[in-house]
């Protein structure tokens, strides 16, 4: 069938801000979920096993998290938060995103992937 991507973002209860993104591929073993983020880890025939190690890295270093977890009704739901800024820097422009966004990803790829901004 069609694959779907959904990305959510948005504020998150603890006053950071977070990101979401679902698809409705495989999904997860829940029995993989602990070791999805150990490196060398891959269920991938041409995986090194790194890249949510790496990822889930970064957003640590940044006071942050990743997390995964199976997307309701099949496929996978990946999750990262990081802190809010107390303040804007100088010069730097927030902007608000009040539509929603689409687009199509290469042949081997999702088919379709959708943008939504996290309301309150």
């Amino acid at each position: 069938g069609r694959r779907e991507l959904t990305i959510v973002s948005g504020m998150d209860d603890t006053s950071g801000v977070s990101v979401e993104v679902q698809d409705t591929g495989p999904g997860l073993d829940p029995e993989e979920l602990d070791r999805l983020f150990q490196s060398f880890y891959t269920t991938k025939p041409d995986g090194i096993g790194m890249g949510l190690a790496i990822s889930r890295s970064i957003a640590e270093a940044h006071g942050g998290q990743l997390s995964a977890a199976p997307n309701q009704p099949h496929g996978a739901a990946f999750r990262f938060t990081l802190p809010a800024a107390e303040k804007s820097s100088e010069g730097a422009r927030s902007h608000r995103v009040d539509r929603l966004r689409s687009m199509v990803v290469g042949r081997e790829g999702v088919e379709h992937a959708t943008f939504y901004p996290r309301t309150a």
